[in-house]
């Protein structure tokens, strides 16, 4: 995926930390770190910020590598990683989805989507207690129905075959790309 791990700093990146900074609409004010002088010498590294930061970053390695210390295939949950998570999805995690079947019931405001590309064995459930947020993102899936998306949150799950997750922020949802027929 051409994603520069060098650019970022592993040793202050803490997973759960990064992804409850994704419920946010506005980011929390970061510590200032002096820039130094412009343009001389090489910038800064931060830990990974985004949900598309981390979402590259673990698609770059293997599930059985350790990125701060914790597997990466149990921070992504994808197609390379699916057979890691033999009791269904739960705790906190990025999981690749993809639109297929039913897609939403706006009396419950919730989103389904599948896990990954090949897959599609979890059924996932992206709750919204905002409607107008809940009416933002539908209206971004129906109309990128081929897309697949990254999804951040802490799921749960009460089968092995189904995970639901709340959605606080738009910064918990990523369209990553086109699907490859």
């Amino acid at each position: 995926m051409g994603f520069d791990l060098k650019k970022h700093d592993e040793s202050s990146f803490n997973f759960d930390n990064a992804i409850m900074d994704l419920f946010t609409e506005t980011a929390l004010p970061k510590a200032k770190v002096s820039a130094g002088v412009h343009k001389i010498g090489s910038p800064q590294i931060h830990p990974l910020r985004t949900l598309r930061e981390m979402y590259k970053a673990f698609k770059s390695l293997s599930p059985q590598a350790y990125y701060a210390g914790e597997k990466v295939g149990f921070m992504l949950l994808d197609d390379r990683s699916i057979g890691m998570h033999t009791r269904g999805c739960f705790g906190t995690k990025i999981v690749e989805a993809v639109v297929k079947g039913r897609i939403y019931d706006p009396v419950k405001s919730e989103i389904y989507l599948k896990t990954s590309v090949n897959t599609q064995k979890i059924t996932l459930v992206l709750h919204f207690e905002k409607k107008d947020l809940f009416n933002k993102i539908l209206k971004e899936i129906l109309n990128n129905r081929t897309r697949k998306y990254a999804v951040a949150g802490v799921w749960k799950s009460d089968k092995v075959d189904r995970a639901k997750v709340e959605i606080k922020g738009g910064k918990q949802i990523w369209m990553v790309e086109k699907q490859k027929h």
